[in-house]
C-alpha cells in the first residue's frame, strides 16, 4: 500500500525513549485497529514527517527533540494519539527503558518481535490481497 498517500491523522504514534534517545513509533491506524500490532514494513511517509524525525527501522523514527516536544510536533502535524496504541507500545518500551540507569538485556530485547505481525500465513495473504485489489503493492 502506498502509505504516503494517506493523511497524518490516519496514523497512530507513540513517543518513547530507547538507549539511542527519543524515538517515535508510527503505525497505520487501520492496521493497528485490525491486527493489534505495529506494522512491520517501511512506510515511506517521509513527506508527512516533521524534520525532527528520521527513520531508524520499520515504523520507528529517531527524534532530535525531547519526548514532549516530539509529541507536540506530531500532534501539530495531525498524527493521531490512541490510548490502546500507546498502551501497547509502552508495554514494550517501559520495561526495557524504565529509567536512565537501566540497561536492557539486549539478548532478551532482541527476542521481542513486537514489530512483527501475529498474523497467520492465510491472514497475511488476505491482507496483501486487499492491497492488490486497491491497485497498490503490499
Amino acid at each position: 500500500m502506498k502509505w504516503s498517500k494517506e493523511l497524518p491523522e490516519n496514523f497512530y504514534f507513540y513517543v518513547g525513549v530507547t538507549l539511542d534517545g527519543v524515538c517515535a513509533v508510527i503505525c497505520p491506524a487501520s492496521f493497528f485497529d485490525e491486527y493489534g500490532c505495529v506494522f512491520d514494513q517501511y512506510l515511506q511517509i517521509e513527506s508527512l514527517l516533521p524534520d525532527i524525525l528520521t527513520e531508524n527501522i520499520e515504523c520507528m523514527f529517531d527524534s532530535i527533540e525531547s519526548v514532549e516536544e516530539t509529541r507536540k510536533v506530531l500532534l501539530k502535524r495531525n498524527f493521531a494519539e490512541n490510548k490502546e496504541f500507546n498502551r501497547f507500545c509502552a508495554s514494550i518500551f517501559e520495561p526495557l527503558y524504565s529509567n536512565e540507569t537501566d540497561v536492557p538485556d539486549l539478548e532478551t530485547a532482541s527476542d521481542i518481535n513486537w514489530l512483527s505481525s501475529p498474523l497467520t500465513k492465510e491472514e497475511q495473504e488476505t491482507f496483501n490481497k486487499a492491497d492488490l485489489e486497491k491497485g497498490e503493492p503490499g
